[in-house]
């Protein structure tokens, strides 16, 4: 995005990073179904929400 000209260009930039980033947190999250037992879940999806808040 930094070499980005114009207007147009950083929003097109956005939504395709937007795009990208859109299916992480639901993959991150059905890979921990897969780790983790109904009883760890909420435990593991905690840590999970704190650490992208702390990054």
């Amino acid at each position: 995005m930094s070499a980005s000209t114009g207007l147009a260009s950083i929003l097109t930039l956005r939504l395709l990073l937007g795009a990208a980033e859109a299916g992480f947190a639901p993959g991150v999250f059905y890979y921990l179904t897969l780790w983790y037992t109904p009883d760890e879940i909420g435990t593991r999806s905690a840590v999970f929400y704190c650490a992208s808040i702390v990054s």
